[in-house]
């Protein structure tokens, strides 16, 4: 009997343990998320998939993809903070070069999904940068080969900026995606589709993006 009162005590410590170890963790959809497109600067593309990359070199053709999400039930130290965006089945362009794609924080104003264009953040309000306001440092940078391949996952650690975000020491404004150099470096036709909270529809909810975040209880 002591053994055994024993095993559960020491079983009770380790998942206690365990517990303290991985904290507390929260799965968040966006609470919005669009892409904008430089060959159709005043173009809203909501309801579509996103997409990040360029047409072709001989032309402005960037396309960029933003995420804003609610972090309002997320306190304290953020131990790590993950965005996951998932391969769509439909549109992709690959010249054989491969893609860096980047993770920036957006600045200084809040903008509308559903009005949200290259030009402006929302109907009438332009960005003060056309293709949006955003820190010009990466949060990260993920190297990517366009893939046909359904449902591949593309994840980009934004721990940093999310900290930020819970600290309010940064404007809580979301994530824009976009290849390094955008919106002014010309690019030989490299382009991802991704699945958006609105259309999943073909392979699964299971692939709209998420933002993983875990921190200290």
């Amino acid at each position: 009997m002591k053994s055994k009162s024993l095993f559960l005590v020491i079983t009770s410590i380790a998942l206690f343990s365990a517990a303290n170890l991985h904290g507390k963790t929260l799965t968040l959809q966006p609470q919005a998320d669009t892409w904008i497109y430089q060959a159709q600067p005043d173009a809203n593309f909501e309801r579509n998939q996103l997409f990040v990359g360029t047409n072709r070199a001989d032309n402005q053709t960037h396309h960029a993809t933003l995420l804003r999400f609610d972090l309002s039930d997320v306190k304290g130290k953020v131990t790590s903070a993950v965005l996951n965006l998932y391969t769509a089945p439909d549109a992709q362009i690959g010249a054989g070069n491969g893609m860096t794609i980047e993770a920036h924080g957006l600045l200084t104003a809040d903008w509308n999904s559903k009005t949200v264009t290259f030009n402006d953040r929302t109907k009438g309000e332009p960005w003060k940068t056309p293709g949006g306001d955003f820190d010009p440092e990466p949060v990260v940078a993920v190297k990517h080969t366009p893939t046909t391949e359904i449902g591949m996952a593309l994840a980009f650690d934004i721990t940093s900026l999310v900290q930020k975000w819970v600290d309010k020491s940064v404007p809580s404004l979301g994530v824009l995606l976009c290849l390094a150099g955008y919106p002014q470096q010309a690019y030989k036709g490299e382009i991802q589709a991704f699945e958006s909270t609105e259309n999943f529809a073909k392979i699964g909810a299971q692939y709209a993006p998420t933002l993983v975040i875990t921190t200290e209880d």
